[in-house]
């Protein structure tokens, strides 16, 4: 398992990658709710613990501000899914999902996690890689 929360947020970045990709192929509404609820899990983990300590000690709060305006699409995109009826709306409702997680996801780890890595300590980083995964454990 990654050891800092780059190295955990990036592993859970590939690991929904690989959802969407599962879901292209078979168009499971099973595998659809599978990349929302990670995807919860996921930005919940993050806005509780990861992004309070990017915005006052590693300086990034316009970041911040942004990723978070970003999670709300999503879960205001996720809500749609969840309620989706039919196979065509579910896949148009995952493909904008898939679009605005990709944008998230090269922001993230072209900018912000960069960061967070030139501003924080390696102690710093192993240490809110646990908090962020705490989070996770208790979310899920």
């Amino acid at each position: 398992m990654p050891d800092d929360v780059v190295d955990k947020i990036e592993h859970d970045h590939r690991e929904v990658e690989q959802l969407f990709q599962r879901f292209r192929s078979s168009g499971s509404r099973a595998v659809a709710l599978k990349v929302c609820d990670e995807l919860e899990i996921h930005t919940i983990a993050e806005e509780e613990r990861v992004y309070p300590v990017l915005s006052d000690e590693a300086g990034e709060g316009d970041q911040v501000a942004e990723a978070e305006d970003e999670h709300e699409e999503a879960r205001q995109l996720i809500d749609r899914i969840r309620e989706a009826k039919d196979e065509t709306a579910l896949r148009a409702l995952m493909t904008e999902l898939e679009t605005a997680v990709r944008h998230h996801v090269h922001e993230e780890e072209t900018d912000v996690l960069p960061k967070a890595r030139g501003e924080l300590s390696s102690e710093e980083l192993q240490e809110l890689g646990e908090e962020f995964e705490e989070a996770k454990e208790e979310l899920q």
